[in-house]
């Protein structure tokens, strides 16, 4: 199997199937008018680009983080001061990255993984969810579902 690297050169590679693998493989190869080189040269290059865009998507957005948002808003103050405006900073830094983290460690979708990143720069030792499983500890936070017949109650 031949691959590509960003120079344009392209390198050997040995790799070993099972018999039943590889005689699957080159079928395949043959319904796709191509070699099994060629099955295992797309399939990685795309994996690699796959890999590549979202760490770059990873590093815009804690690029994005890093500097911030800013989002002008109002609060209702009292019926003396209508409104105060207000200059909001949401910076969320240390929570994003301890998510993607969290994400890949635990194999959990981003944003269940930023539930529990916060959760975790709380103190919290436990997340009541009736989406995550319940009796997995994820990053040391026990989950637990609160719908669950067998569930703990609420302490």
């Amino acid at each position: 199997m031949t691959t590509s690297g960003n120079s344009g050169e392209r390198q050997n590679v040995t790799i070993s199937f099972s018999r039943q693998v590889l005689k699957k493989a080159r079928i395949l190869a043959a319904r796709r008018e191509t070699s099994i080189s060629g099955l295992l040269a797309l399939a990685i290059e795309s994996l690699v680009g796959e890999d590549e865009a979202y760490e770059r998507s990873e590093r815009q957005a804690i690029s994005l983080l890093d500097k911030g948002f800013h989002m002008d808003g109002q609060i209702r103050a009292s019926r003396a001061r209508t409104f105060i405006d207000t200059n909001v900073l949401i910076h969320a830094h240390d929570e994003i990255s301890n998510a993607f983290r969290i994400e890949d460690e635990s194999r959990i979708g981003f944003w269940d993984a930023l539930i529990v990143a916060s959760a975790l720069k709380s103190g919290a030792h436990r997340i009541l969810s009736e989406d995550l499983n319940a009796g997995q500890t994820i990053a040391g936070i026990r989950i637990e579902n609160p719908l669950c017949r067998h569930a703990k109650p609420p302490a």
